[in-house]
């Protein structure tokens, strides 16, 4: 298997950057994998704020404890992340597994080039 496509499997299949890191580009790989996981910890936080709400809602018995009314409340809970900072999250993530992926196979073409 070539390095090209070795550095797009690892970066497209494990995490933005490890496609780098095979291709010993340390800085790329950090900046890549730093930038991924910032906004997966936001998007993490979030999720576990509108899980907290929900909790805190059936404890109080606000939400009774019926499987299909916790999941409406979630649906509903998620439905109004959405619109919000959850959708941005989502499309940077995106976006940034994308050039990780990209850029691994333009820095593993030129390496095998090199070669």
């Amino acid at each position: 298997m070539n390095i090209a496509l070795k550095a797009v499997l690892l970066s497209a299949l494990v995490y933005p950057g490890v496609g780098h890191y095979i291709l010993n580009k340390r800085i790329a790989c950090a900046v890549l994998a730093c930038a991924f996981t910032l906004p997966l910890l936001f998007l993490f936080s979030d999720i576990f704020q509108v899980a907290h709400s929900l909790a805190d809602q059936i404890s109080a018995g606000q939400i009774p404890l019926d499987i299909i009314e916790i999941r409406h409340q979630i649906d509903t809970e998620l439905a109004s992340m959405t619109e919000g900072s959850f959708s941005y999250y989502l499309y940077g993530l995106g976006i940034i597994w994308l050039i990780g992926i990209i850029d691994s196979y333009r820095l593993g073409k030129a390496e095998s080039h090199l070669k």
